[in-house]
């Protein structure tokens, strides 16, 4: 009985299946680096945002992704912007961080949670 329940698996295990499951792994160790790279470069960006280091650019101009002219990188929002960040959605994630640190906040983005929906869950201070 467990001989032919083995050879029925064994049948059904095929190379392709095998390639699909190595691929998976890959997708969630990806993910696994992502959440964690996010919530390293949100600690980080925090430290340059308290400490007003981004202000040492003052009067320096660069270009976003999209090719648009940045006037002013030593302001937060041209300084989020030339590092690909929106300002307003950079301000959110920190304020995430902030409110639920930095171990819920990459279970939050591991589960696929919203951003917009952590506004609400946030308590107000």
């Amino acid at each position: 009985m467990a001989v032919n329940t083995l050879r029925e698996l064994k049948t059904d295990y095929t190379a392709e299946r095998d390639s699909l499951n190595r691929m998976i792994g890959r997708i969630q160790m990806g993910q696994a680096f992502g959440g964690l790279a996010t919530a390293l470069t949100l600690r980080e960006l925090k430290s340059i945002k308290e400490s007003k280091s981004y202000r040492s650019m003052a009067g320096q101009t660069g270009v976003d992704r999209r090719g648009l002219p940045i006037h002013d990188l030593g302001t937060w929002d041209g300084f989020s912007r030339a590092l690909g960040f929106s300002p307003d959605k950079l301000d959110e994630d920190l304020k995430n961080l902030d409110a639920f640190g930095e171990e819920a906040l990459d279970g939050l983005s591991a589960i696929g949670a919203p951003r917009r929906s952590t506004r609400g869950w946030r308590v107000v201070r």
